[in-house]
């Protein structure tokens, strides 16, 4: 996985302590495995942040911090899932959970007014700016079917992203080891090229021509009173 773009976009040490309710967990936060960025510790955070990104709760960084200590892996990465249930993507999330919880009680499914009109008392009782949306006989029928809804919406994404990561993880290792294992099979070779070219030039160097003696190739003068 590309560890450097992770790192990017993830929320700081400091950015994740300041974060309200988190120093009660600083004794943890030492743990050199909560910021690790291997395999098992990014597998491990997409499963339990993504679950925890779905759950009907306010401050959804706060299971999920205590998830990641819990199971030592990628603090940063737990937390940072949990953004993706914002204001922009809250109303397909509840509209898919309700969709998921009305099948399974088989109750009728709400449209998209009422959704957006209980997503707004939602809003106003989290801030603490309204009554509990579920205390009203109005209200309270849609309680079962939507939270039902965003737990198996919750197990069904972090399932995914799991096994998506997981997958993604091993083909990006077998192909970095294969590339590393082309290049250094392309550097012996070239070695050994280059080998064979020296050795080749060494060969076909033209040998010395060592100097005639001129001595001895000269004839002895013949003695013709030896001959008579």
């Amino acid at each position: 996985m590309p560890k450097h773009l992770l790192r990017r976009y993830l929320p700081s040490p400091d950015r994740i302590i300041a974060m309200p309710g988190m120093q009660r967990f600083a004794p943890h936060l030492s743990d050199p495995r909560l910021w690790h960025l291997n395999r098992r510790s990014v597998v491990g955070a997409m499963y339990w942040g993504l679950f925890c990104a779905f759950l009907p709760i306010p401050l959804q960084f706060l299971p999920a911090a205590l998830g990641a200590i819990f199971f030592r892996v990628n603090l940063p990465l737990c937390i940072g899932l949990v953004w993706l249930s914002n204001p922009l993507t809250t109303i397909p999330i509840l509209y898919v959970a309700y969709a998921l919880g009305s099948t399974v009680l088989g109750v009728p499914m709400l449209d998209m007014r009422q959704i957006g009109q209980l997503f707004s008392q939602l809003i106003r009782w989290v801030m603490q700016t309204g009554p509990n949306p579920f205390i009203s006989n109005s209200n309270a029928m849609f309680l079962w079917p939507l939270i039902i809804g965003l737990l198996l919406e919750a197990v069904i994404v972090s399932i995914i992203g799991g096994i998506t990561t997981n997958i993604l993880w091993r083909r990006m290792v077998i192909r970095h080891w294969r590339q590393r294992h082309q290049h250094r099979a392309k550097a012996q070779q070239q070695r050994a090229q280059q080998a064979l070219t020296s050795s080749n030039d060494s060969l076909d160097l033209p040998s010395p021509q060592l100097p005639r003696d001129h001595t001895s190739t000269q004839q002895p003068p013949s003695n013709s009173s030896d001959t008579q």
